[in-house]
């Protein structure tokens, strides 16, 4: 197969996907579970980062 043969499929299959992503129900079915997931980790990052900070004035304040 030639060089442009394989950028041609290439670009056919990741259009192909992006389709297939933006179009069919499994597709934003699958959007909706990774949006999902990046929100839920964002907010344990918040909410770890925040009782860290919490216990670490707490913890300052009980030394002095």
């Amino acid at each position: 197969m030639q060089e442009s043969d394989k950028r041609t499929h290439y670009k056919e299959d990741t259009m192909h996907a992006l389709k297939d992503l933006l179009t069919t129900d499994y597709g934003l079915m699958s959007i909706a579970v990774i949006v999902l997931v990046l929100g839920m980790g964002g907010w344990y990052v918040r909410y770890f980062l925040r009782h860290i900070q919490e216990d670490t004035a707490r913890h300052a304040a009980a030394k002095h």
